[in-house]
């Protein structure tokens, strides 16, 4: 019961710290349009192994497929999410990039499509599989949580991973670009969850 209400007080406090960062990040950088997006058209994605002049998208592969992300590595960028979006193409996703490898939450208001977030560590093993859900009662639906550390999360329709048959523990391959990436730590201090 103790562990129980420890994980509990834990998320509220990652949910706490997400619209926070959500406000902070709507105020001070805009949050943009439905279909507007800093990155550039996924017709001239890179391959896997080149970095983009300005890194927008990448292509990653997860299992045996190959998925055009947007890059969302800015504190901006992560709190605008996939806000507003009224479809995905087929193969595409966004890639949340953190700083740090530890417990990740993920939420996007106004979240119209139903999702499901892969949390990946820094190996490129996906540790977790969550779906979220714009129609929840509670109005929290946009909300997932890993249970172990990840460095990255990717946000994919619902059902896509288990179409492709992947699962917890399959490899993502990130190109070295990306991991390089000077990922933002967000506004918020670090309680140590």
């Amino acid at each position: 019961m103790k562990r129980t209400n420890e994980r509990e007080n834990r998320r509220v406090e990652q949910w706490s710290r997400g619209l926070v960062v959500a406000a902070f990040a709507a105020t001070a950088f805009g949050c943009g349009h439905a279909g507007e997006s800093d990155a550039t058209s996924s017709a001239g994605a890179p391959p896997v192994s080149a970095a983009p002049a300005a890194p927008g998208v990448a292509t990653i592969r997860v299992g045996n497929r190959d998925v055009e992300v947007e890059l969302a590595y800015r504190v901006s960028d992560r709190a605008r999410g996939l806000m507003d979006r009224r479809e995905l193409p087929q193969d595409h996703g966004m890639l949340f990039v953190y700083p740090d490898d530890k417990e990740q939450s993920y939420y996007t208001p106004n979240m119209i499509l139903p999702l499901t977030i892969a949390f990946i560590d820094k190996d490129g093993k996906i540790t977790d599989l969550v779906d979220t859900d714009p129609e929840s009662d509670e109005g929290l639906g946009g909300f997932a949580y890993s249970s172990s550390p990840a460095r990255y999360a990717l946000a994919m329709i619902q059902s896509w991973f288990a179409g492709h048959n992947i699962k917890e523990g399959d490899a993502v391959e990130i190109p070295e670009f990306v991991r390089k990436l000077p990922a933002e730590h967000d506004p918020v201090p670090d309680s140590g969850y």
